[in-house]
């Protein structure tokens, strides 16, 4: 078995706008915010240690949601942001629209939709 230690974490941000049913309830909505997100957070976790993240991957994931219509995405919006340092540093160069690079020894994870800092989100909204 191999072990791998990371010593950075980095963190991506953006906004995915989901279209579903105009019948569709709050909680359900919620619901569908809530399976999108874990998807695209498993989607992030299977990635090989200094495996690109391909943005068009994240899209994918959302429209495969069952409920979803349609999704607003503009992957260029995308930030990759550095938590290990203080204070955190942005990554902007590593999104060239399509893939964000990823360094050696880099974690990427999915922003939160709560951090107090709201240039460190990732917002799904249905």
């Amino acid at each position: 078995a191999n072990l791998l230690i990371y010593s950075e974490r980095v963190e991506l941000t953006g906004k995915l706008e989901l279209t579903v049913a105009p019948t569709t309830s709050d909680s359900q909505r919620r619901q569908i915010c809530y399976e999108v997100r874990r998807a695209i957070m498993a989607y992030l976790d299977d990635l090989a240690p200094e495996q690109d993240l391909e943005l068009a991957q994240i899209e994918a994931i959302a429209k495969a949601q069952f409920q979803v219509l349609q999704v607003a995405f503009n992957a260029k919006h995308c930030q990759l942001y550095n938590l290990s340092t203080s204070p955190a540093s942005v990554l902007a160069e590593r999104n060239n629209g399509k893939v964000v690079k990823i360094a050696s020894f880099e974690k990427v994870f999915l922003a939160s939709d709560s951090a107090s800092d709201p240039a460190l989100h990732f917002v799904i909204q249905a």
